[in-house]
């Protein structure tokens, strides 16, 4: 592993910790028995296929990567929790994270998720943009997170793949989360191996929820309200599921 030149090192935490701010820390091919915390602006780039640098901690209930910097960028990286970790990815209060054909999965238990967006008591997730990824073999793929300071806001997926999901794609974690401006275009939702659907494919619910279902393709036969719950506020423009494409709202 390179970091920007500086050296190699035998870990990605190490080349986080070798890089200055702004530097790319460049991953060989391989698994990375490790958790990752991202506390400075980097682009941290996998070599190989899509998740052929992975992130796979094996301590009992450990997370894979922690961002606490805005301005970090993911690319072809693959980043897992160990089989009882909560979550896969942590976005803490940050903005401007990219994430561009990546890979983010956890274990299928009752509490997993691939991606949470989280915040503290002085900051929220905004301007977050996840394109081209999977999200895969947890109970939740991408979940809003409430905080102090307010709820996750400017948040774009695109072009990314959901399948082996157990409870919700994309949800909301509790009455008090949503999330503002969530823009979700283009992306596919599948179910299991077995082709059984998760208890729910959309749960962006809350009455101030607002963003864009566009574009995307829904392993189901109709748009129901018992697969996909939106929001007043969240506009459903032209996606697709079995019975055809459709602008009605899920009803």
């Amino acid at each position: 592993m390179d970091s920007d030149n500086k050296g190699d090192v035998s870990t990605i935490a190490g080349g986080v910790a070798l890089a200055s701010a702004g530097d790319i820390v460049v991953v060989s091919p391989g698994a990375y028995n490790e958790t990752v915390t991202v506390n400075k602006r980097l682009t941290i780039v996998g070599l190989g296929g899509r998740g052929a640098a992975f992130i796979e901690p094996s301590t009992a209930g450990a997370e894979g990567m922690q961002v606490t910097a805005d301005d970090v960028t993911l690319i072809n990286l693959g980043v897992a929790s160990d089989d009882t970790g909560s979550y896969a990815l942590n976005l803490n209060a940050v903005s401007r994270f990219r994430a561009h054909g990546c890979k983010f999965e956890c274990a299928s238990g009752a509490s997993t998720i691939c991606a949470l967006l989280d915040g503290t008591a002085t900051d929220q997730v905004g301007d977050a943009l996840f394109s081209d990824c999977e999200f895969a073999w947890a109970a939740q793929g991408i979940v809003a997170d409430a905080s102090a300071y307010g709820v996750p806001t400017q948040i774009f997926v695109e072009g990314c793949k959901f399948h082996n999901i157990t409870t919700a794609h994309i949800a909301e974690n509790d009455a008090d989360a949503w999330f503002t401006n969530l823009i979700v275009s283009d992306c596919v939702f599948e179910g299991d191996e077995a082709g059984a659907e998760p208890t729910d494919y959309i749960v962006v619910d809350h009455a101030s929820s607002s963003g864009l279902f566009s574009g995307n393709r829904f392993a189901i036969a109709t748009n129901a309200t018992a697969k996909l719950t939106i929001g007043a506020q969240v506009m459903w423009v032209a996606n697709a599921t079995e019975a055809g494409w459709s602008t009605a709202r899920p009803a």
